[in-house]
């Protein structure tokens, strides 16, 4: 019974998985973290090309936000990154891994 509870969370209500990969990057000099350098450094994307592609054709979700534009630069903090509909990665940019700096990288995004 706990398989189908998880698929209804996943798919049905289009939650996030419990248990995702936790990755740790660093920010450019600015403070934020370019959103393709991002995807192909926790292996959502192989390159930036592809990363720039699959942001194009709306297949990457920052904190279940779609994002639109090739040049967002996630600012510091912790964030949910989706590719597709089942490949979930946290990125936590910064050293201290404190979370969300309260900005919406929506407004970023697009």
């Amino acid at each position: 019974m706990q398989a189908r509870e998880q698929f209804d969370h996943l798919h049905r209500t289009r939650g996030v998985p419990e248990e995702i990969d936790t990755v740790s990057l660093e920010p450019q000099e600015d403070g934020t973290l370019w959103i393709a350098r991002a995807l192909v450094e926790t292996g959502l994307a192989a390159s930036t090309s592809e990363a720039r592609r699959l942001i194009d054709q709306g297949g990457i979700r920052v904190d279940g936000e779609s994002v639109s534009d090739t040049d967002c630069h996630l600012p510091g903090g912790s964030f949910v990154v989706q590719r597709g509909k089942r490949r979930f990665v946290r990125i936590e940019i910064g050293g201290d891994g404190s979370g969300s700096t309260g900005d919406d990288p929506a407004e970023d995004a697009g």
